[in-house]
C-alpha cells in the first residue's frame, strides 16, 4: 500500500475480515506522525486501542485474536492533537489460523493491555502493578523478549507516576541492557532520556545532564534529526538550569542548525522558546524577546495555534513584568484572538483578567 498523508483532526479508517480462529498481525508504518489505532469487532461489540510508545518513527502494531467470524473496523488517527501532517502506511503482516502458541501469546498480550487500562486511571494506578507483573510472567514464559521489555517499560512509568523514583530508575536500568542485546537502538536511546527525566524530576540536573548527553549517539545512529534536535534543546535547557550560560546558548544552537534537516516548524518553534526561557533565566532580556518572537512566527506556519497562543501568553507577561503595558496589552491580544476561535472559555477569563490588570 501507498504512503498515506495523515493531518491533524483525520481520522482513516479500514475494514477487515476475518474467519473464526484467525490470528492477524497489522502494522501502521509511521513516517512523521505519532498515530494510535482504535479497533473495533463491527459484529461483537469488541473495541481495542493500539498506542505504543514508538514515537513518529516506526510501526504501531496491531494484533487480533478472532474467536467468530466478523469484521474489524480499524481507525487511524494522529496521537497529538494539533501534530504536523505526516505519512504511513498500513499492511497486514500475518494473517494465519491460529496456533496454540498464538493464544498464549494473546493471553499475555491481553494482560499487558488490561495493566495499561489500569494505568490510564488515577485510581486503579496502583493496581496495575500487579497486572504487569502477571504480564512479565507471561512473557518470560514465551521468551518473547522485545513485548517483555515493553510492558517493563510502562510498569516503569507507573513506578514515576507514584513518584516512586528509586523503584523506576531501577527499572529502566535494566532495560539499558535490555534492548541493546535485543538491539532496538531508538528504544535505548529512549531510555537514557527517559532516565534523565526522572533525574530531572528529582531536580538532580547534573545527572539528568549525563543521560541525555548519552542519548545523543543513538539518534546520530537513527538518522533522527528531529528527535536529536530535541535532546540538544533538552541538554540546552540542563545547562541554563545549571547556570553555564555559554554552553547553553551553545547547545540550543546546535539544536536549531540540526532542525534545518528536517525543516519541521513546529520542532523548530519549540526550540526557539525554550531557548527564550533559558535566556531569560540567565538575564540576556533582548536576546529572550526576539526569540519569543521567532518561535511565534514559526507556530504560524503550523496547525498548533494552541502553543502560538501560549508563547504569546509568555511574551506578555514578560512585557508586564517589566512594566512595558503597551507591549503586554498587544500580545495578551494576539492570545486572546486564539482562544476565542479555540473557544477555550478558561484561557479567555485568564488573559481577561491580565488586561484588567493592566489597564488600572
Amino acid at each position: 500500500m501507498l504512503q498515506t498523508i495523515l493531518k491533524a483532526g483525520e481520522a482513516h479508517r479500514y475494514i477487515i475480515a476475518v474467519d473464526a480462529g484467525e490470528f492477524v498481525h497489522i502494522k501502521a508504518l509511521q513516517n512523521g506522525i505519532d498515530v494510535i489505532a482504535k479497533v473495533s469487532d463491527i459484529t461483537n461489540n469488541w473495541e481495542g486501542v493500539f498506542d505504543s510508545p514508538t514515537g513518529e518513527l516506526g510501526s504501531e502494531d496491531i494484533y487480533l485474536l478472532s474467536h467468530a467470524k466478523t469484521k474489524y473496523e480499524i481507525e487511524i488517527y494522529p496521537a497529538q492533537k494539533f501534530a504536523d501532517p505526516g505519512t504511513y502506511k498500513i499492511e497486514i503482516f500475518q494473517k494465519r489460523k491460529a496456533s496454540i502458541a498464538d493464544k498464549k501469546w494473546m493471553t499475555a498480550l491481553t494482560a499487558t493491555q488490561n495493566a495499561a487500562k489500569l494505568r490510564s486511571k488515577n485510581e486503579t494506578r496502583k493496581q496495575s502493578i500487579e497486572q504487569y507483573k502477571t504480564a512479565l510472567s507471561l512473557w518470560k514464559e514465551l521468551k518473547d523478549d522485545v513485548q517483555y521489555a515493553s510492558a517493563m517499560r510502562s510498569l516503569g512509568f507507573v513506578y514515576i507516576r507514584e513518584n516512586n523514583y528509586e523503584k523506576s530508575l531501577e527499572i529502566f536500568h535494566q532495560l539499558l541492557s535490555q534492548w541493546k542485546q535485543i538491539g532496538d537502538v531508538r528504544a535505548e536511546g529512549f531510555t537514557h532520556l527517559i532516565i534523565g527525566r526522572i533525574y530531572d524530576l528529582q531536580k538532580n540536573f547534573t545527572k539528568s545532564l549525563e543521560y541525555n548527553l548519552s542519548s545523543l549517539p543513538y539518534w546520530k545512529t537513527a538518522k533522527d534529526t528531529d528527535q536529536e534536535s530535541f535532546v540538544l534543546m533538552n541538554i540546552g535547557n540542563l545547562y541554563a538550569d545549571l547556570n553555564d550560560k555559554q554552553k547553553s546558548i551553545d547547545f540550543f544552537e546546535q539544536a536549531l542548525k540540526i532542525n534545518e534537516q528536517s525543516k519541521r516548524a513546529s520542532i523548530k518553534a519549540v526550540i526557539l522558546r525554550d531557548y527564550a526561557t533559558a535566556m531569560l533565566s540567565v538575564g540576556a532580556f533582548e536576546k529572550a524577546i526576539l526569540l519569543y518572537g521567532q518561535s511565534i512566527n514559526q507556530w504560524q506556519i503550523t496547525v498548533n495555534k494552541l502553543e502560538e497562543a501560549k508563547t504569546a501568553v509568555m511574551l506578555a507577561a514578560y512585557f508586564a513584568e517589566k512594566n512595558n503595558k503597551e507591549k503586554a496589552t498587544q500580545y495578551y491580544q494576539h492570545a486572546l484572538e486564539i482562544w476565542k476561535t479555540l473557544d477555550e472559555q478558561n484561557e479567555m477569563k485568564k488573559i481577561q483578567s491580565a488586561l484588567d490588570r493592566l489597564r488600572k
